[in-house]
């Protein structure tokens, strides 16, 4: 899908990253799906009646076992369902920090100590974790 710019240039437009493309699953034709909305079929092949899309499809699924178009899941990720220690990294701390985005140091320490003295502190904390474990 392309949406307009003010230049008048089409840009693209959608997700990010690489766009998967699958092939016209046409026994025999090589050309890239048209998309889910015509169910892969190719701009030649989306014009076939739907009975004769419909069995080539079970076909294609009786032969390779279903798994020819189905996106594979990922499994879940171990952290899922964790909980996280919130509390500052600084040693004495008390404080709550708002998590791994602002790297589990309070706002307090985060506007008193450097970069490296932030990583410091991380470091540390991990280390006597470690020791526990």
């Amino acid at each position: 899908m392309l949406a307009k710019t003010a230049g008048g240039r089409p840009r693209p437009s959608g997700g990010a990253g690489k766009k998967r493309s699958f092939p016209c699953p046409y026994p025999g034709c090589r050309n890239p799906g048209n998309g889910p909305r015509f169910r892969w079929f190719c701009k030649t092949h989306m014009k076939l009646p739907v009975r004769e899309q419909n069995r080539i499809l079970a076909e294609r699924v009786a032969k390779n076992g279903g798994a020819s178009l189905t996106v594979r899941k990922r499994g879940a990720s171990p952290m899922k369902g964790r909980k996280l220690d919130l509390h500052c990294r600084v040693e004495g701390c008390k404080n709550m920090s708002r998590g791994p985005r602002f790297g589990f140091i309070c706002d307090e320490h985060r506007k008193k100590l450097s970069a490296k003295e932030q990583q410091a502190a991380r470091d540390k904390w991990k280390a006597a974790r470690a020791k526990a474990a």
